[in-house]
């Protein structure tokens, strides 16, 4: 049962990554795993299912943050928690392989980083969430690094070679890029002040390295902008 669960789980982690987004159950998983659980009920059946889920959830929260992502990736909720149908003993089998199993975290952390900003700004009182999402292993945003490595993994193609005389427009087409973008509109539809849309990355060493920005880039507009840029025709 094991076994066939981890492969399962692995095969869900891995249709993640080639997607290049998270499953629905991925937030909802780490909400029921790190937010208070404040449900109630009459039914006798009922509180056993949800004090089984709590310890379960308590359980969870001894895994490190790479592998507790990994899990909230791999299993959806109606799948582990409890009351369900995996038994204890499957359920303590599963968290016991999961470190193991937990591959490649880093590009994980890359495709779910927005979920996590959005649970950020969801459950601000939360502190349990909160030290989770701060700690420096799950506080990942994507860089020009990232960027390169995805491309290599097939989910990016990289485009370069604009034109020198058509980098004046590059400020305006810019705005226009970042204003279609999932991220922007994401923000501006949740009434965020301040935008994270646009990243800029200062070398500490000024002498050897040049400064970056890292902006997201609307799909239904970018093959426009590189028209005008000129890299494709």
């Amino acid at each position: 049962m094991t076994s066939r669960l981890l492969e399962e789980g692995r095969a869900r982690v891995d249709e993640t990554l080639n997607k290049g987004y998270a499953p629905s159950h991925f937030s909802h998983n780490l909400k029921l795993i790190l937010v208070e659980d404040n449900r109630s009920s009459a039914s006798l059946s009922m509180k056993t299912k949800i004090a089984s889920t709590r310890e379960r959830s308590a359980r969870l929260r001894t895994l490190e943050p790479p592998t507790l992502i990994w899990w909230a990736t791999a299993f959806p909720m109606r799948q582990w928690s409890g009351g369900r149908k995996m038994s204890g003993s499957t359920f303590d089998s599963l968290v016991d392989h999961a470190p193991l199993h937990a591959v490649q975290t880093q590009s994980l952390l890359a495709v779910v980083a927005d979920d996590l900003d959005r649970l950020r700004q969801k459950y601000p009182s939360c502190e349990m969430l909160q030290n989770f999402l701060n700690n420096p292993i799950t506080h990942c945003k994507v860089t020009p690094t990232d960027i390169h490595v995805l491309s290599q993994q097939g989910r990016y193609i990289n485009l370069s070679g604009a034109r020198y005389d058509c980098l004046t427009r590059l400020p305006d087409l810019l705005r226009h890029g970042i204003e279609g973008s999932r991220k922007y509109q994401e923000e501006k539809n949740n009434s965020v002040l301040i935008s994270t849309a646009l990243e800029i990355f200062v070398p500490t060493d000024p002498n050897t390295d040049d400064a970056y920005a890292l902006v997201p880039i609307g799909t239904s507009v970018v093959w426009c902008i590189l028209r005008e840029l000129g890299i494709v025709e």
